[in-house]
Order: C-alpha cells, then sequence, then structure tokens
C-alpha cells in the first residue's frame, strides 16, 4: 500500500492506542514508519501484523529514557528507511489511571517517560543530522 519513496516517519509509543492509530493512518498514506515501544514482543507483532497488511513499517525496542537507546533506535531507522521526513513523539504514560491517580514510586518513571523523551528523541534526530528539511 505504500511505494518505496513515501516519506519516513518515527513513531515513539507505536504499538498501542494513539501511536498505534497513528502508525496505521501515516503507513495507509504512504509513509514508511519506523517505530518503537519498550518491548520487543510489542514491536514484533505490531510490525508483522502491519507488513501483513502490506504496510512498509519495521521498528526496535527503545527505552524512550535512555538517550543511547534513542539514539540507536534514530540509527536503526535511518539506516531501514533513510533521512527522516517526520517525527511523532507519542510515548507516554497516561493509561490506567496513571495521570488520576499517580503513585509517589511512579513519578520519575512518568515524568521521563511523558517529558524527557520527547527532548531526548527530538535531539538525537535533530544531533544526527537526519532530519530533512525542506
Amino acid at each position: 500500500m505504500s511505494d518505496h519513496s513515501g516519506p519516513v516517519t518515527l513513531v515513539t509509543g507505536g504499538t498501542s492506542g494513539i501511536g498505534l492509530a497513528v502508525v496505521r493512518l501515516l503507513a495507509e498514506r504512504g509513509h514508511r514508519v519506523f517505530l518503537c515501544a519498550r518491548t520487543a514482543e510489542n514491536v514484533s507483532s505490531t510490525v508483522k501484523a502491519l507488513t501483513e497488511e502490506g504496510y512498509q513499517v519495521d521498528g526496535q525496542a527503545c527505552d524512550v529514557r535512555d538517550p543511547a537507546e534513542v539514539a540507536a533506535f534514530v540509527e536503526a531507522a535511518v539506516r531501514r528507511f533513510g533521512p527522516v521526513d517526520v517525527l511523532v513523539n507519542n510515548a507516554g504514560r497516561s493509561g490506567g489511571g496513571v495521570t488520576a491517580e499517580l503513585a509517589d514510586e511512579l513519578w520519575n518513571d512518568v515524568l521521563a517517560t511523558n517529558l524527557t523523551s520527547t527532548f531526548l528523541m527530538s535531539r538525537a534526530v535533530l544531533k544526527a543530522g537526519v532530519m530533512l528539511t525542506k
């Protein structure tokens, strides 16, 4: 459903909820999507399902709170599809009442996932010089 020249899009948190909906929508519109989630199992099953539907989707596990993993994710995406056209920072924790009933022990993880990860991913893409500017 996508040719080999569609825009390259990175999506964090792309295996469930809003992230998966974004991945599917962009893939349907011809984007070559490289997605990440915390577990390889989630990434693998999502990529398999969408690839079987004919979309150009790939990805790898990435802890978006870890600068080294973020840099490796960006590098892998560029190796697979080329320079980045679109970055969707969707990784976050808000489901299951996390926002409304946030336990103190989860505060640092939620903060790192929801806020720090956005800056780490954006910075990694920009530092790598792989974001296309038109």
